[in-house]
């Protein structure tokens, strides 16, 4: 068996020398006694999920037994060779002429209503065009990373409070896990900054456990 795993750093990292515990991919893969075939990529965004992480396997023919996908924000810009691209770029003093034009972007153009409509016709178009086309076969999981907080403040707990969170779609191909990834990881921290470059953003076995059920209750469902 084969899993892919495609998306952000919510589903990034098997192992980590820094830390004990067992991330919830490695769970899945033992648990599975599969091969993983793909990771996420850190700062990614939904286009580059699809063109540069999911359509090689599509064209190839060999998109994994299981894909589980997660689904970042819609702020992110695409390029093929800086892949993380975050709003985080309006403060860089980077002088690569990319993440300057980036840096642009987000101070001079940018507009957040302008990026959801597209990041909902992107998943949209995923969910209706691209992934009715796998085999039937394919089990598929969306997780969500953030959800849609409804204060858009992404560094305070509370915005990830389930009763705090809406989600910009509903998919119909494969199973939706609910709630954000985010919610799980924050719990217990002050500022989502505390999770940065950590496995998966996940940092306790118990936390990594829950993720684990949740995903493979919906890998089994199918």
């Amino acid at each position: 068996m084969k899993i892919g795993f495609f998306g952000d750093s919510f589903c990034s990292c098997v192992t980590h020398p820094a830390y004990s515990f067992t991330t919830y991919i490695k769970l899945l893969q033992d648990h599975y006694n599969a091969e993983i075939v793909n990771l996420g990529l850190g700062g990614s965004s939904i286009y580059d999920l699809l063109i540069l992480q999911l359509t090689p396997f599509i064209e190839s023919n060999t998109v994994p037994d299981i894909c589980v996908f997660t689904w970042t924000e819609p702020y992110r810009i695409f390029h093929r060779r800086i892949r993380n691209i975050t709003a985080a770029m309006s403060v860089s003093t980077d002088t690569d002429p990319v993440i300057q034009a980036a840096k642009q972007y987000y101070l001079n153009l940018e507009d957040g209503m302008l990026d959801v409509l597209r990041y909902k016709a992107m998943l949209l178009y995923i969910d209706t065009v691209v992934l009715p086309k796998l085999l039937p076969s394919t089990k598929i999981v969306h997780l969500w990373s953030f959800g849609d907080p409804t204060d858009c403040n992404y560094r305070d707990p509370v915005s990830f409070l389930p009763e705090n969170l809406r989600y910009h779609y509903t998919w119909s191909t494969g199973i939706e896990v609910r709630p954000a990834l985010m919610t799980i990881a924050i719990e217990g921290h002050r500022s989502t900054e505390e999770l940065n470059d950590r496995p998966n953003h996940l940092i306790t076995q118990e936390k990594n456990n829950r993720v684990f059920e949740l995903v493979k209750n919906a890998i089994d469902s199918q």
